[in-house]
């Protein structure tokens, strides 16, 4: 795949086209992030970044900050995966992406239970799961109340920890 990419890269450089060349490289980063190349992603990353904002085209800046978040959560970097994951959640927010911005929230969520910080924690969770509710996203509910019984198990709230991950585990099974 990466091949494939580099290839479409040079054919948008000799069209000059900005646009596709950042969105070559978002999909390159998603490939080297599946082979944990970090660095590499987090650089291409940050180009297609750089190409989207001159270009003003807000949702290819809302998704790079959107992955780089993801990205330093995994490294782990949580100060950083938080600061990518909020910027990404303003940039969707104002522009009424609601099927991006429920993802952004949970990063968000995550990240700052890894600093410590349970109160934000559970509103960013609890925000990204009335979203993922509303909107039927069953993946990403199951996903996102899974770290919420996380949170609330940490906090011994062990009833409402165990319900969050049983309503997780029930969703995730008929989804598969």
């Amino acid at each position: 795949a990466l091949e494939y990419y580099h290839e479409a890269r040079k054919i948008y450089e000799r069209l000059n086209d900005e646009n596709k060349i950042a969105m070559v490289l978002v999909n390159m980063a998603i490939v080297l992030k599946a082979q944990s190349e970090y660095a590499k992603v987090i650089e291409y990353y940050h180009e297609a970044l750089s190409i989207f904002q001159r270009s003003n085209n807000e949702f290819g800046v809302a998704v790079c900050y959107a992955n780089l978040g993801s990205v330093f959560y995994y490294l782990p970097d949580y100060d950083s995966a938080l600061h990518y994951s909020l910027k990404a959640t303003q940039e969707f927010e104002a522009q009424n992406v609601q099927q991006f911005l429920s993802s952004s929230l949970c990063n968000a969520g995550m990240a700052y239970d890894k600093l410590g910080d349970k109160k934000k924690a559970k509103l960013y969770l609890l925000e990204a799961k009335k979203m993922n509710e509303q909107y039927d996203n069953k993946k990403e509910l199951a996903f996102g109340m899974i770290y919420l019984a996380k949170v609330y198990q940490s906090e011994g709230l062990y009833v409402i920890a165990e319900k969050e991950a049983i309503e997780a585990l029930t969703i995730a099974t008929k989804i598969n």
